[in-house]
C-alpha cells in the first residue's frame, strides 16, 4: 500500500476540477515539476491545485477545505481516484 504525494493530487486526479491541462500534467508530471521552484510534488501539485480554482466557487485553500469538495459527488470521485492507489 502507498499514499500519493497529497491530498491535492488526489483531488487533481480525482477530475474534480476539469481542465484539459490538468490531465496532461498528470500523466507526466516530470515533465511540468521545476525542482528548483519546488522543494517537492506535493507543493507542486498544492499550487496547481490553488492556481486553477483561484477565481472560482472550488477555490482552494490549504488551511481551510473548501465545502464544495465535501459534497457528495465530489467525495465520491476523490475516494474512486484513491482506490486504485491505497
Amino acid at each position: 500500500m502507498y499514499l500519493p504525494e497529497s491530498f491535492e493530487w488526489m483531488i487533481l486526479n480525482a477530475g474534480v476540477v476539469q481542465e484539459k491541462e490538468i490531465m496532461e500534467i498528470l500523466k507526466e508530471p516530470e515533465k511540468y515539476i521545476e525542482s528548483q521552484k519546488y522543494f517537492s510534488w506535493e507543493r507542486f501539485f498544492t499550487n496547481l491545485l490553488i492556481e486553477k480554482t483561484d477565481g472560482t466557487y472550488m477555490k482552494y485553500q490549504k488551511s481551510k477545505l473548501n465545502p464544495v469538495y465535501l459534497h457528495e459527488k465530489n467525495k465520491r470521485m476523490i475516494l474512486s481516484s484513491a482506490r486504485g492507489i491505497l
